[in-house]
Protein backbone atom coordinates (compact mmCIF):
# COMPACT_ATOMS: atom_id res chain seq x y z
CA UNK A 1 0.00 0.00 0.00
CA UNK A 2 1.25 3.45 -0.84
CA UNK A 3 1.40 6.27 1.68
CA UNK A 4 -1.45 8.00 -0.15
CA UNK A 5 -3.61 4.86 0.06
CA UNK A 6 -2.88 4.54 3.78
CA UNK A 7 -3.78 8.19 4.36
CA UNK A 8 -7.01 7.73 2.37
CA UNK A 9 -7.95 4.67 4.45
CA UNK A 10 -7.25 6.51 7.71
CA UNK A 11 -9.31 9.50 6.59
CA UNK A 12 -12.10 7.18 5.46
CA UNK A 13 -12.10 5.56 8.91
CA UNK A 14 -12.12 8.96 10.63
CA UNK A 15 -8.69 8.35 12.14
CA UNK A 16 -7.15 11.75 11.62
CA UNK A 17 -5.42 13.87 14.28
CA UNK A 18 -8.00 15.62 16.44
CA UNK A 19 -10.84 13.21 15.71
CA UNK A 20 -12.76 11.82 18.69
CA UNK A 21 -10.91 8.78 20.05
CA UNK A 22 -12.41 5.35 19.60
CA UNK A 23 -12.73 2.49 22.03
CA UNK A 24 -10.86 -0.68 21.15
CA UNK A 25 -14.12 -2.23 19.92
CA UNK A 26 -15.00 0.81 17.80
CA UNK A 27 -11.54 0.77 16.23
CA UNK A 28 -11.84 -2.95 15.47
CA UNK A 29 -15.31 -2.41 13.98
CA UNK A 30 -14.03 0.36 11.69
CA UNK A 31 -11.11 -1.75 10.51
CA UNK A 32 -13.44 -4.70 9.90
CA UNK A 33 -15.87 -2.47 7.97
CA UNK A 34 -13.07 -1.43 5.62
CA UNK A 35 -12.00 -5.06 5.27
CA UNK A 36 -15.56 -6.14 4.47
CA UNK A 37 -15.94 -3.28 2.01
CA UNK A 38 -12.69 -3.98 0.14
CA UNK A 39 -12.61 -7.76 0.57
CA UNK A 40 -16.10 -9.19 1.18
CA UNK A 41 -16.19 -12.72 2.55
CA UNK A 42 -17.06 -14.24 -0.83
CA UNK A 43 -14.09 -12.51 -2.46
CA UNK A 44 -11.79 -13.65 0.37
CA UNK A 45 -12.93 -17.26 -0.06
CA UNK A 46 -12.59 -17.10 -3.84
CA UNK A 47 -9.03 -15.70 -3.76
CA UNK A 48 -7.33 -16.65 -0.50
CA UNK A 49 -3.84 -15.98 -1.83
CA UNK A 50 -4.77 -12.53 -3.15
CA UNK A 51 -6.52 -11.74 0.12
CA UNK A 52 -3.47 -12.81 2.15
CA UNK A 53 -1.25 -10.59 -0.01
CA UNK A 54 -3.62 -7.64 0.43
CA UNK A 55 -3.84 -8.25 4.19
CA UNK A 56 -0.05 -8.29 4.47
CA UNK A 57 0.20 -5.12 2.39
CA UNK A 58 -2.50 -3.48 4.55
CA UNK A 59 -0.73 -4.23 7.86
CA UNK A 60 1.07 -0.84 7.89
CA UNK A 61 -2.32 0.85 7.51
CA UNK A 62 -3.72 -1.12 10.46
CA UNK A 63 -0.73 -0.15 12.59
CA UNK A 64 -1.11 3.49 11.58
CA UNK A 65 -4.81 3.32 12.49
CA UNK A 66 -3.90 2.10 15.97
CA UNK A 67 -1.26 4.85 16.27
CA UNK A 68 -3.71 7.51 15.08
CA UNK A 69 -6.29 6.41 17.63
CA UNK A 70 -3.67 6.38 20.38
CA UNK A 71 -2.73 9.93 19.41
CA UNK A 72 -6.39 10.98 19.66
CA UNK A 73 -6.78 9.22 23.02
CA UNK A 74 -3.75 11.11 24.35
CA UNK A 75 -5.03 14.37 22.88
CA UNK A 76 -8.42 13.95 24.57
CA UNK A 77 -6.76 13.10 27.90
CA UNK A 78 -4.42 16.10 27.56
CA UNK A 79 -7.31 18.49 26.86
CA UNK A 80 -9.32 17.05 29.74
CA UNK A 81 -6.34 17.46 32.09
CA UNK A 82 -5.85 21.07 30.98
CA UNK A 83 -9.53 21.75 31.60
CA UNK A 84 -9.28 20.21 35.08
CA UNK A 85 -6.28 22.35 36.00
CA UNK A 86 -8.03 25.45 34.66
CA UNK A 87 -10.63 25.05 37.41
CA UNK A 88 -9.84 27.00 40.53
CA UNK A 89 -8.33 25.12 43.49
CA UNK A 90 -11.06 24.56 46.07
CA UNK A 91 -8.65 25.36 48.92
CA UNK A 92 -8.04 28.84 47.46
CA UNK A 93 -11.50 29.77 46.25
CA UNK A 94 -12.03 32.16 43.37
CA UNK A 95 -11.83 35.93 43.34
CA UNK A 96 -14.63 38.07 42.00
CA UNK A 97 -14.08 39.45 38.51
CA UNK A 98 -15.77 42.70 37.54
CA UNK A 99 -15.89 44.63 34.29
CA UNK A 100 -16.85 48.16 33.45
CA UNK A 101 -19.26 48.30 30.51
CA UNK A 102 -21.12 51.04 28.71
CA UNK A 103 -24.84 51.15 29.49
CA UNK A 104 -25.76 52.64 26.15
CA UNK A 105 -26.96 55.84 27.80
CA UNK A 106 -25.17 59.20 27.79
CA UNK A 107 -24.63 61.55 30.72
CA UNK A 108 -25.39 65.30 30.64
CA UNK A 109 -22.02 65.99 28.94
CA UNK A 110 -22.68 63.42 26.20
CA UNK A 111 -20.20 60.91 27.54
CA UNK A 112 -21.20 57.24 27.70
CA UNK A 113 -22.43 56.11 31.09
CA UNK A 114 -20.58 53.15 32.54
CA UNK A 115 -21.51 50.58 35.11
CA UNK A 116 -19.56 47.87 36.87
CA UNK A 117 -20.91 44.37 36.44
CA UNK A 118 -19.84 41.14 38.04
CA UNK A 119 -18.54 38.81 35.35
CA UNK A 120 -17.54 36.01 37.70
CA UNK A 121 -18.82 35.72 41.25
CA UNK A 122 -16.40 35.14 44.08
CA UNK A 123 -16.35 31.68 45.63
CA UNK A 124 -14.90 31.32 49.09
CA UNK A 125 -12.33 28.62 49.79
CA UNK A 126 -13.59 25.29 51.03
CA UNK A 127 -12.83 24.86 54.76
CA UNK A 128 -9.67 22.85 55.46
CA UNK A 129 -11.33 21.01 58.36
CA UNK A 130 -14.83 19.62 58.77
CA UNK A 131 -16.69 18.16 61.72
CA UNK A 132 -17.55 14.48 61.57
CA UNK A 133 -20.14 12.94 63.83
CA UNK A 134 -19.05 10.23 66.24
CA UNK A 135 -21.71 7.54 66.52
CA UNK A 136 -21.96 4.84 69.15
CA UNK A 137 -21.95 1.56 67.18
CA UNK A 138 -24.23 -0.16 69.68
CA UNK A 139 -26.94 2.47 70.07
CA UNK A 140 -26.53 4.39 66.81
CA UNK A 141 -26.66 7.65 68.78
CA UNK A 142 -24.33 10.52 68.12
CA UNK A 143 -21.90 10.77 71.02
CA UNK A 144 -19.94 13.77 69.81
CA UNK A 145 -17.95 15.01 66.86
CA UNK A 146 -14.37 15.29 65.75
CA UNK A 147 -12.57 17.62 63.37
CA UNK A 148 -10.96 15.95 60.37
CA UNK A 149 -9.28 17.16 57.17
CA UNK A 150 -11.85 17.99 54.52
CA UNK A 151 -12.11 15.02 52.12
CA UNK A 152 -13.32 17.32 49.34
CA UNK A 153 -9.98 19.14 49.42
CA UNK A 154 -8.08 15.86 49.36
CA UNK A 155 -10.06 14.70 46.33
CA UNK A 156 -9.53 18.06 44.58
CA UNK A 157 -5.79 17.89 45.16
CA UNK A 158 -5.62 14.26 43.98
CA UNK A 159 -7.50 15.15 40.77
CA UNK A 160 -5.20 18.11 40.17
CA UNK A 161 -2.11 15.94 40.69
CA UNK A 162 -3.48 13.28 38.32
CA UNK A 163 -4.21 15.92 35.68
CA UNK A 164 -0.70 17.32 36.02
CA UNK A 165 0.74 13.80 35.65
CA UNK A 166 -1.22 13.35 32.39
CA UNK A 167 0.08 16.67 31.09
CA UNK A 168 3.66 15.82 32.06
CA UNK A 169 3.43 12.41 30.33
CA UNK A 170 1.88 13.72 27.12
CA UNK A 171 4.18 13.34 24.08
CA UNK A 172 5.45 16.55 22.48
CA UNK A 173 3.65 15.81 19.20
CA UNK A 174 0.30 15.78 21.00
CA UNK A 175 1.10 18.98 22.91
CA UNK A 176 2.19 20.70 19.68
CA UNK A 177 -1.03 19.65 17.93
CA UNK A 178 -3.16 20.82 20.86
CA UNK A 179 -1.49 24.22 21.04
CA UNK A 180 -1.38 24.83 17.26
Amino acid sequence: MTEAEIEALLADAGLVPGAPPLTKQQLTDRIMAILDRDWPLAKREASPADYAAWRDAAEPARLRAVEANLFNLRLAAYRQALARLAQYPLAEGRAEVVETVATGALDDDGDPMLETVIVQAAIPPVPAQVARALVDPLTGEQTGSETVPNPVLAADEAERMAAQAVIDATPEAVVAFATA
